[in-house]
């Protein structure tokens, strides 16, 4: 997972730790919780491949910055 300096930062598992830091890759795995901001939570779920294009349906990357930036930014996972 990436964040693109997003405004409101993205945290992984513990929301009151500090923000991963912006455009470097972290890794993620089974079971994590990826917060973006202060409202929304993603958990990986277990035995799951991710394909963004698959998981919303032929629409790829572009609709989940859609779906999470607020400020013309966003996380990428």
């Amino acid at each position: 997972m990436v964040d693109l300096e997003s405004s409101n930062g993205t945290y992984l598992n513990d929301p009151s730790s500090d923000p991963i830091d912006p455009n470097v890759p972290v890794p993620v795995m089974d079971g994590d919780k990826i917060y973006l901001g202060a409202w929304t939570v993603l958990t990986i779920p277990p035995a799951v491949s991710l394909s963004l294009t698959s998981a919303f349906n032929g629409r790829g990357p572009s609709s989940v910055d859609a779906a999470c930036r607020g400020d013309g930014r966003a996380a990428t996972v």
